[in-house]
């Protein structure tokens, strides 16, 4: 037999609770870390795609306003030229 085996009293008792105690706030921080983990990854991810939407945006923006100029240069009167005075 093993040398815990003999042991049944308050001591023993003891030892057996403070390893499940320490085994479950083990299980405890190890959940915490990797739920820390997954965060950080997910976090990670939205904001690489939040700068992918700033930046599409920036190019949309940019291709708009070069159509918008465009179409302002199209829509400008032609300027009259010099002016004559007929005296």
């Amino acid at each position: 037999m093993s040398e815990w085996a003999g042991l049944r009293g308050p001591r023993a008792l003891a030892i057996e609770a403070l390893v499940v105690v320490t085994s479950i706030l083990a299980a405890f921080a190890l959940d915490a870390w990797w739920d820390e983990r997954g965060a950080e990854a997910r976090e990670q991810t939205s904001l690489v795609g939040v700068l992918e939407d700033l930046r599409s945006n920036q190019e949309q923006r940019e291709a708009r306003i070069e159509l918008e100029q465009d179409i302002f240069d199209e829509c400008r009167l032609p300027s009259p030229g010099p002016r004559v005075r007929l005296t």
